[in-house]
């Protein structure tokens, strides 16, 4: 796959998001990256190393919700007259993600809230979300790219296929025939991604507060094992060229705290939060939130494996303890 790798700055860790430069027909831009003072510059230079200027750009696709991979789609539409592609679910936090970021705030809240977090703790913990509003702009999207379609995409045909779990609208790119894909945040090489639980609009049932998006991302990460790709192309880092073997660390990572867990219940019933602390006394800002989703996390699949029950509730939180 004949893609450049362009690495745009990020204002919070880690620091660079990959965008992806296809110079060929149809000249493609891949994940524009946030809207800072440096991407429109750093992408025209791209342009311009491969002798185009920036009206032969035809499209812009965006390969999942982040602000750090869409901030800069409208910047870029302004600059190229390209479309804007993405997947279902995107559109939203194009076109208002100031909206989005306060309907997230709202669930997470009610999330934390549910599960006995302190208000303090809650209110650090989603701070980083109105931080974040500034480096996305408003844009149009023009047409979405449903999970097995085709897009034409520099000279090359990739099937997009839905790969939910870091968000909900995480999507692979795949040059099918040359095993090689755009992967996002779905599968990285240097770390694993965070998995968060998927927003759910209000009214929220009872059973959403338990949801953690893990089942679908191991579902995701092994469905893309299946594809049988030699190459990874990801939002961050370096390329992935042992697809198995990242597989295999990311499921490790996030089944990680499964031992501690059981070990902790072993002991007698907890909330959720009751386990994050018996592994973190003291969670700061929004490690608060990522630990309490990796923790709902470990439950829901212990879960499902008939490992773990909820019990009942503790000061109307969820409490858990081992399955008889």
């Amino acid at each position: 796959m004949k893609a450049t790798t362009i690495q745009l700055r990020t204002p919070y860790p880690p620091g660079h998001v990959n965008g992806y430069l296809f110079a060929d027909s149809p000249i493609t831009i891949v994940d524009p990256g946030p809207a800072v003072e440096t991407t429109v510059p750093t992408w025209l230079a791209a342009l311009a190393a491969h002798g185009l200027q920036p009206r032969q750009v035809e499209q812009i696709v965006l390969t999942h919700q982040h602000w750090d991979h869409l901030g800069a789609a409208q910047a870029l539409r302004e600059r190229t007259g390209a479309r804007v592609l993405a997947p279902p679910g995107v559109r939203r936090y194009v076109t208002g993600f100031a909206e989005a970021m306060a309907a997230e705030v709202a669930y997470y809240t009610t999330l934390m809230r549910t599960h006995d977090v302190p208000e303090e703790l809650t209110t650090q913990a989603l701070a980083v979300f109105a931080g974040i509003v500034p480096y996305v702009e408003t844009s149009e999207l023009d047409a979405e790219l449903p999970h097995g379609s085709q897009l034409r995409v520099g000279g090359h045909t990739l099937t997009v296929l839905a790969r939910p779990g870091h968000s909900p609208t995480d999507t692979v790119f795949a040059d099918l025939e040359a095993g090689v894909a755009l992967v996002g945040d779905h599968l990285l090489e240097e770390y694993p991604s965070i998995v968060m639980p998927p927003v759910q609009a209000p009214p929220v049932p009872a059973s959403a507060l338990l949801r953690s998006g893990m089942p679908e991302m191991l579902d995701s990460l092994r469905a893309t094992e299946r594809l049988g790709l030699s190459l990874a192309l990801p939002g961050h880092g370096a390329p992935v060229s042992d697809i198995p073997a990242a597989v295999a660390r990311s499921v490790e990572f996030f089944r990680r705290h499964d031992a501690q867990i059981l070990d902790a219940l072993a002991r007698g019933s907890a909330t959720a939060w009751g386990l994050v602390l018996s592994r973190d006394p003291e969670p700061r800002g929004a490690d608060a939130l990522y630990k309490l989703a990796a923790t709902l996390g470990a439950l829901e699949m212990l879960g499902r494996e008939g490992r773990v029950e909820q019990l009942g509730e503790e000061r109307g939180a969820p409490r858990f303890g081992r399955a008889a």
